[in-house]
């Protein structure tokens, strides 16, 4: 989905103005960096550039496996919000 879809959307759920689709991804940078999952893995999946020079000419990882178990995660606590169950986010803290 393109930001502009992403944005009529909320417009038309009368959340235009209040929430962006950069909200979105703080959302979710902010819960999974809380969660413990790994920075390297967060940053890359944000597409986010690796800002160390050094690092970014020697480091091409791309954690596939560990991002998808953590979209993984993500998703299912999404679904838990979505039914509303409880308050209890029923995630377990990431092994890095």
């Amino acid at each position: 989905m393109v930001a502009a879809s992403f944005r009529q959307m909320l417009s038309v759920l009368g959340w235009g103005g209040k929430y962006s689709p950069h909200t979105t991804r703080t959302t979710g940078s902010t819960r999974l960096n809380e969660l413990g999952f790994a920075a390297d893995w967060i940053e890359r999946q944000l597409a986010h550039a690796e800002q160390n020079a050094v690092r970014r000419t020697y480091n091409h990882a791309e954690h596939l496996v560990d991002r998808a178990k953590m979209m993984q995660q993500w998703a299912d606590m999404l679904e838990t919000w979505k039914k509303g169950a409880n308050n209890v986010t029923p995630i377990k803290k990431a092994v890095a």
